[in-house]
């Protein structure tokens, strides 16, 4: 049953929904989760006004299980979204290909009568492992996250020696037939913003809707200063 549609204060009609199926990440991006050494030193001597004062740990403590909805609720929740006139939906984290047999959810939710567009936002060194049972599940688009081409400072940003599995996983998901296939990098002036013309090299050579994004402050780690 159709109902009334979802109109904001501006009196435009919302048709995207985004669902954080978890808050757990195998990343410690500085920008993002500063759990690393280098990160919260980045911070903390950037930012804060006595650097010499901030002893504090950065520390980051995720929601139990207890808390997280199950799939079974996650799809109840997108049903009714999309009785209101949702039309696109994006699975979010987190890092969600951090919970276990997403495929299955993707399969809920792609099922669902309305839904139109099913996409992922995922930091990519997960997705060789799960890439084509998420597609033939009914995943159909992704968004990968990848500030850097150089492996030393991608693990400097990411926390993580992980580039060559995200660089592999972009080539699978255009592979797998997913369009568009895009990737964001967070530029930050003094860590990666020397990169900004490689990375827009690398993606016309591979035909990549690429997205330079603002470095701005999260703060999931508190660690803005």
């Amino acid at each position: 049953m159709k109902l009334e549609p979802l109109i904001d204060s501006h009196g435009r009609v919302l048709r995207d929904l985004r669902v954080s199926v978890t808050d757990r990440c195998n990343f410690r991006c500085m920008y993002c989760l500063p759990e690393t050494e280098a990160a919260a030193n980045f911070y903390l001597t950037r930012f804060h006004q006595n650097p010499q004062d901030a002893t504090r740990k950065i520390l980051r403590q995720w929601q139990p299980e207890s808390k997280v909805l199950s799939f079974e609720e996650i799809e109840r929740a997108v049903r009714i979204a999309v009785d209101l006139g949702i039309e696109k939906v994006r699975l979010t984290g987190g890092e969600p290909l951090m919970r276990r047999e997403l495929e299955k959810l993707v399969e809920k939710i792609a099922a669902l009568p309305g839904v139109r567009d099913l996409a992922m936002t995922s930091n990519g060194f997960l997705f060789l492992q799960k890439g084509r049972a998420l597609r033939d599940a009914g995943l159909r688009r992704i968004s990968f996250s990848m500030d850097s081409l150089d492996r030393d400072n991608f693990k400097k940003i990411t926390g993580r020696d992980g580039l060559a599995e995200v660089l592999a996983s972009i080539e699978l998901a255009q592979e797998l037939g997913m369009k568009p296939v895009k990737v964001n990098a967070v530029i930050i002036r003094g860590i990666n913003d020397h990169e900004i013309e490689a990375l827009g090299e690398f993606a016309r050579a591979k035909n990549l809707s690429f997205r330079f994004i603002e470095f701005m402050p999260l703060d999931s780690g508190r660690g803005w200063q």
